[in-house]
């Protein structure tokens, strides 16, 4: 907006004294301009599947119309020098196929303090069309497949897993609209879930197995040719491994926590000696195994003496006496890991 003078005077048509805008007071400034223009009609091209805008060669994602429209008229408008307009409302009402009739509602304000509340209707046009993304979708298109596969004994986990692979799509999806998934199929043993970005499938892939370990396997196969370049589609398995972090496998005839997983290792700790270890996933599948959540529990502190704590065991109720590790101070209750009839302190 360009700064005008603001002057006192009389007004060149009327005669009253007041504040002057191009030599008129407001109202009769009002009755012989334009406060703003906008155009008559406003043509727009929309995608009928997911909203997304046309804008010259690139489409927009990620508005609904009325924000797309309020936009297009913000841009279109036209405020006469010297007044600043401020939009108070846009009321839309459908007409034919693809026409919206709006009412602009605005408020011009004048230096000086005026302030002159004004409307002004125009038509949008909206082409229908599909963005490139839906149309791949609708043509069921994609780029790799990420096979998530697990034991069948916790299925749970599998679903666990196929969620946040579904997180992670819509969460690149905001800045690669080309990464979504085309389809998510239940297979044996686990779920298949289709991919339009191979980019993003690896990288999704990649991440849930240094997250869950076990085994991960890539494979391609050839589709087609494009301007002398070869087509292909990926496939990338995740083989989940049978346990969680935070489970326990009786190594030795004493029970080893589950740390972590890199690749296709394990790390342990020793719930007794508390050292740390890690080993092939395949040198310890056969282990007795035992989920937290059934061998976790709390146990009441009874007295303690000078090297050991008296517990009663959570499921006997039993006394049970536990070697006192260094540095521990009394209270009530502690966590106790119970497998194999042993109880060992956490």
């Amino acid at each position: 907006m360009t700064e005008e003078k603001i002057e006192q005077g009389t007004c060149l048509r009327c005669g009253r004294v007041a504040t002057l805008h191009r030599g008129l007071c407001i109202d009769c400034f009002r009755k012989s301009s334009e406060i703003f223009t906008i155009p008559d009609y406003i043509d727009l091209t929309v995608c009928r599947s997911c909203g997304a805008q046309l804008k010259g060669k690139h489409w927009e994602y990620g508005g609904e119309l009325k924000d797309i429209i309020e936009d297009e008229i913000h841009s279109s408008l036209q405020e006469l020098s010297g007044v600043e307009v401020s939009l108070e409302d846009i009321e839309m009402r459908r007409g034919g196929e693809g026409l919206y009739h709006v009412e602009v509602r605005a408020v011009a304000l004048f230096p000086g303090g005026g302030v002159i509340p004004t409307r002004k209707a125009l038509t949008v046009r909206v082409k229908s069309s599909l963005c490139p993304r839906c149309s791949r979708i609708h043509g069921s298109y994609y780029e790799a497949i990420i096979q998530v596969r697990g034991s069948g004994k916790d299925l749970l986990r599998q679903e666990e897993a196929v969620d946040r692979v579904l997180e992670r799509v819509d969460q690149i999806a905001r800045g690669d609209p080309m990464t979504f998934v085309t389809k998510l199929v239940k297979v044996r043993g686990g779920w298949d879930i289709y991919v339009g970005r191979n980019q993003s499938a690896r990288r999704i892939a990649q991440e849930m197995h240094r997250l869950y370990g076990g085994d991960y396997k890539v494979s391609s196969k050839l589709v087609g040719r494009r301007e002398g370049r070869e087509l292909k589609r990926f496939t990338y398995l995740v083989r989940l491994p049978p346990w969680r972090r935070g489970d326990y496998l009786l190594k030795d005839g004493t029970p080893h926590r589950i740390e972590g997983f890199q690749g296709r290792r394990v790390k342990l700790k020793n719930i007794e000696t508390r050292r740390e270890e890690s080993v092939e996933i395949s040198s310890v599948e056969t282990l007795a195994h035992y989920p937290s959540k059934e061998v976790e529990m709390e146990a009441t502190v009874l007295y303690t003496s000078e090297r050991e704590i008296v517990i009663m065991d959570p499921v006997s109720f039993a006394e049970v006496n536990i070697k006192k590790p260094p540095g521990w101070k009394r209270r009530e209750s502690v966590k106790v890991v119970r497998v194999d009839g042993g109880i060992y302190l956490l």
